[in-house]
């Protein structure tokens, strides 16, 4: 029986009435007529069963059932484990939580990535000024001393011009630092 069904929903009782192609097909090839009844009446399945003598045998199938599925592996190049690459997307990093850590290998290396581009230019660049400005005055706003509004106005125009000096269009010197 399948894994979950419910046997008590099973009516081995309710009749079956064959339509005459169906009693042509068991005249055909010499099938009693009540096993393609009982066909109707319980619910079929395709299963497989393996058999594994040794450890290395379950490796072994487990294997070839990871080579019928198509999957692929990849080395994280943060900590150096192997995960399997969901969909389309090959990304160097995996999801699994480092030793030591409350954040997966991705995350982590998304900020590594993040500091590293502040430390650009001995941390004269258009997303550490914005960055040292944007924690200053939300500092202001949490203490009470800098209204939201006002710093959600401070923060739209900063993130473009901030975006706008990173393509090059703008000079560091004209970007947004007061409110």
């Amino acid at each position: 029986m399948p894994f979950g069904a419910d046997l008590d929903k099973i009516d081995v009782d309710q009749e079956i009435i064959l339509t005459p192609e169906q009693k042509l097909f068991c005249e055909e090839y010499g099938l009693p007529e009540y096993e393609l009844e009982l066909c109707y009446k319980i619910p079929c399945f395709i299963s497989s069963s393996y058999t594994c003598n040794s450890l290395r045998d379950m490796l072994y199938l487990e294997f070839t059932k990871i080579l019928e599925a198509g999957l692929e592996f990849q080395k994280c190049r943060r900590c150096g484990k192997y995960f399997i690459v969901k969909g389309n997307y090959h990304g160097a990093y995996c999801d699994h939580i480092a030793d030591g850590e409350h954040r997966t290998c991705q995350q982590l290396a998304a900020q590594e990535a993040y500091l590293e581009k502040l430390k650009d230019n001995d941390g004269r660049n258009p997303l550490s000024v914005y960055q040292k400005y944007y924690k200053r005055y939300f500092a202001r706003v949490q203490a009470g001393g800098l209204k939201r509004d006002k710093f959600k106005q401070w923060q739209y125009e900063a993130v473009q011009k901030r975006d706008t000096c990173i393509a090059g269009n703008l000079t560091l010197m004209n970007f947004p630092t007061r409110i």
